[in-house]
């Protein structure tokens, strides 16, 4: 990302209303019932508290008495206001909780989406409880029930839950599918066995029992059609060392409440806990070293923007003070999901994704069903926006990225379009042997590099891939891939709109070979983030690798001995062009067996963009010209104060030279504009 910018006039100004306050309270929740493939609205309306903040808490009701009790887990908390409709940039974000009716008239309507971001806990099966209180004590504290059921289906995933001795009979379980996607989840019972129902699939069960630690692989089984998994037993292991803190704000230090926390072992154990009313936690580990991090889902109900980094600590013994600083997000990021259909239906049911260039912050939101919008809190910076794609892929169409500039204080509008899935590419993966992987991941990318598709195979390593016309190539999953230690080959399909491939092999050969390497800029700094794709032959046969760098400039793929060309992907999510460097050549490299050493790949910056012929018009219009690199992305910022920067033109010139007019000016004294390249 390049810029440069430049002086002009112009000056902006911010007004905003607060609320008042009364007495007395009650609350209703409809649905107040629901099963746990409910997609909705949950609307819980809060009454007689005129001008009033309301504290709202969720806790999962571990004795089933309809009352909150000491054992009872704060797994929610936020406040509402009556007549305040969270906003940011004056666009409401819809992923905090406010007063739907935006009156201050004595009722609060709170409308919760189901399952919302936060889908590892609210598709628990059980009883809940909604708490309301004042946190002035201006009425006495409400409480209503909530029940999550159960969808019931042909198949689950059942086990024990225990410590080896005794049947751990206050635990949560959740079962994860085989993209760690949370699928339903379950209290223990009283005999020491949990059951979630599933559809066939691969699993992996996680306990949430404060006090104890348990291994990654928790609970796991494959479900097949017909055929249940009822040995996913799960063996925790009590603590013996406290690691408590706070997930605290980073600019004021207060605590955020009910805010799940999970501490990791590399490759080994996990451990959770949950933030009290004061946001403090404690976690029973063992002493070892321990990665640190807040459930990322829960803070965008809160205002907050989810940190890529865990904090990390070796313990010795008990540990006090390991707080956790949280940034609020100061930027709105929203939009419409909708297909590339005549007439255009809007798309429900669809996460988004926005991920900031320089790998510190990873938000997401969702689109919901009345109407396809979707909003997403973060902070000003450079972000890289895509639709995920399962959740595409649910509804029948495929989706792809972009990358956007954000000021403080603003809101930018990015709309997202789901193409149909009109054609299908089937066959089998094989591996050469008589069992077809299972439960692989392929994958298939069009000849722009925008759009791609996935598919797991099944049983008998069967997959389907839904795209649509044009040239389709596939490749093997990048998790699949390393996870494998696997190679797939490198194919081309070309499909019609309405057609269907079928009766195809598609090869995969396990590595022999380790390959490592380095993306540095011109100064010998790292270049990190960035995917390394490699294409290389063997006995005839095509086969190709991903990787990407990590924030030292180094990656490591599996591979075949044998000649190899690596590129450096130029264009799209975690490109060079995203990271403002021009795209590289390619690197060729003969690769031998076990471990091998790539040359190092230099990339360059982009040219920067350049103004000239500006001018100030009679009527107030300024008029510039903005020159650069042939076939990029520009985007015009304006600001008054060189802080503060507002997007007001964007386009994709393949001639790599536009004119900006800008809206009259006359009125404002001072304004500055700036130009970037991507």
């Amino acid at each position: 990302m390049i810029d440069i910018f430049l002086k002009y006039a112009r000056i902006t100004l911010l007004l905003g209303t607060l609320p008042m306050g009364t007495l007395g309270a009650g609350l209703s929740i409809s649905p107040n019932v629901v099963t746990n493939n409910f997609f909705g609205q949950v609307n819980l309306t809060i009454s007689g508290v005129a001008g009033q903040t309301v504290l709202v808490e969720k806790f999962y009701d571990m004795n089933a008495s309809g009352s909150v009790d000491a054992g009872d887990l704060l797994m929610q908390s936020f406040r509402v206001s009556d007549g305040l409709i969270p906003t940011l940039g004056g666009i409401t974000n819809l992923n905090a909780p406010g007063d739907a009716d935006g009156a201050v008239n004595g009722t609060i309507q709170v409308q919760l989406n189901y399952p919302g971001l936060d889908s590892i806990y609210s598709r628990i099966e059980g009883p809940w409880l909604f708490r309301i209180s004042s946190p002035s004590s201006a009425f006495t504290p409400v409480t209503e029930q909530f029940r999550v059921w159960q969808r019931v289906l042909p198949v689950s995933i059942s086990g024990s839950v225990s410590n080896g001795v005794d049947w751990l009979t206050n635990a949560l379980v959740v079962a994860f599918d085989s993209n760690f996607t949370p699928v339903g989840g379950s209290r223990v019972q009283s005999n020491g066995r949990y059951l979630i129902h599933v559809p066939p699939g691969d699993y992996t069960v996680w306990p949430v029992l404060n006090g104890y630690v348990c291994d990654q692989s928790g609970g796991f089984g494959s479900v097949r059609p017909g055929q249940s998994v009822t040995n996913a037993n799960i063996l925790m292991t009590a603590g013996s060392t406290l690691l408590s803190g706070k997930i605290k704000d980073s600019a004021t230090g207060a605590g955020l409440a009910g805010v799940g926390v999970f501490a990791y072992q590399t490759g080994s154990s996990f451990a959770t806990a949950f933030t009290d009313a004061d946001g403090n936690y404690t976690l029973t580990v063992t002493a070892s070293l321990w990665e640190v991090a807040c459930v990322a889902e829960q803070l965008p109900l809160l205002g907050y923007v989810p940190a890529m980094a865990r904090r990390s600590t070796n313990l010795t013994g008990n540990l006090s003070g390991f707080d956790i600083p949280v940034t609020r997000a100061t930027t709105l990021i929203y939009g419409t999901i909708s297909d590339d259909q005549v007439p255009a239906r809007n798309l429900g049911g669809v996460f988004v994704s926005a991920q900031d260039v320089a790998g510190l912050y990873a938000a997401s939101g969702m689109s919901y069903r009345t109407n396809g919008n979707y909003s997403i809190g973060v902070v000003a910076g450079n972000w890289w926006i895509a639709p995920d794609r399962d959740s595409l892929l649910t509804l029948g169409y495929l989706g792809a990225g972009t990358n956007w500039v954000t000021g403080r204080y603003q809101a930018a509008r990015i709309d997202v379009l789901g193409r149909k899935i009109t054609a299908h590419l089937r066959g089998t993966l094989s591996d050469g042997s008589i069992f077809p992987p299972a439960f692989a991941t392929v994958q298939a990318t069009d000849s722009t590099g925008q759009w791609s598709a996935t598919a797991t195979t099944d049983f008998s390593g069967q997959f389907d891939l839904g795209v649509f016309a044009g040239t389709w190539n596939l490749s093997l999953d990048d998790d699949t891939a390393y996870g494998w230690y696997a190679n797939g080959a490198t194919v081309a399909y070309t499909v019609a709109n309405g057609q269907t491939l079928a009766g195809l092999t598609y090869r995969m050969r396990y590595s022999n070979a380790d390959a490592y390497g380095t993306i540095l800029d011109g100064n010998g700094a790292p270049v990190g983030g960035v995917t390394v794709q490699g294409f290389g032959t063997n006995q005839g046969t095509g086969y190709n690798f991903r990787a990407t760098s990590d924030k030292t400039g180094s990656y490591y793929a599996n591979a075949a001995a044998g000649l190899w060309t690596l590129h450096v992907k130029c264009f799209g999510g975690d490109s060079l062009t995203l990271r403002g460097f021009e795209c590289a050549p390619a690197t060729p490299a003969v690769i031998t067996l076990g471990p091998y050493f790539v040359t190092p790949i230099t990339v360059s910056p982009l040219a920067a963009p350049r103004f000239s012929n500006s001018a100030l018009l009679p009527d107030g219009t300024f008029t510039t010209l903005v020159s650069g690199p042939t076939n990029r992305t520009f985007q015009v910022l304006g600001s008054s104060n060189l802080t503060d920067w507002l997007t007001t033109f964007a386009t994709n010139t393949p001639q790599g030279s536009f004119g900006f007019p800008s809206t009259n000016t006359s009125a404002s004294p001072l304004r500055f504009f700036r130009a970037l390249v991507q």
